[in-house]
């Protein structure tokens, strides 16, 4: 009788160690995929942090956090380096009229055209409002920076259509 006791509780012990064994193998998987959940969530939240969350385009911090890496590109291609600063010239009247939906629609169209205009090398960001900038990481010299500056002007004064058939006419400032 005795040792069919201990034969049972041989086996009930192994069971238990067996079910120990998947559960905390179980628990090891659910850790693993909790700290991969909360890495890409910490990276998810920086990439949110360095982007205008309504164009999509990089912001002021993204643009204080790079300068320095900006700068010594255009030091190692050889070339200038060219700063240009874009104001929406009467977008305020558009956000009176038209409300501020109409507001956000010719912020994202007006990032879109600038994006347009620039190469892949170049770094475009809303710095909030109505005011972007963009920095040409190569330029040969002055005049091609009066170029974009040139294009940029053209391609925001543009009438933006609105929702409801409506269209919005503003202009844009730029300074080099």
């Amino acid at each position: 009788e005795r040792i069919r006791y201990q034969n049972l509780s041989s086996a009930l012990l192994g069971i238990t160690g067996l079910w120990t064994g998947f559960a905390l193998f179980g628990l090891y998987r659910e850790t693993v995929r909790l700290i991969r959940a909360g890495i890409h969530a910490e990276q998810t939240i920086r990439q949110l942090s360095l982007r205008d969350p309504l164009t999509g385009l990089a912001n002021r911090r993204f643009m204080h956090e790079h300068e320095k890496q900006l700068i010594a590109g255009a030091k190692r291609s050889g070339k200038q380096m060219a700063v240009l600063a874009i104001d929406l010239d009467d977008f305020k009247a558009v956000n009176d009229r038209f409300g501020h939906a109409a507001g956000d629609e010719v912020i994202v169209t007006s990032a879109e055209r600038m994006k347009q205009l620039l190469r892949e090398s170049d770094v475009i960001a809303r710095l909030g409002g109505d005011e972007f900038v963009i920095v040409l990481g190569q330029v040969d010299d002055a005049e091609a920076a009066r170029e974009v500056a040139g294009r940029v002007v053209e391609s925001l004064s543009q009438p933006v259509p609105l929702a409801g058939g409506k269209i919005a006419r503003l202009g844009a400032s730029v300074g080099i």
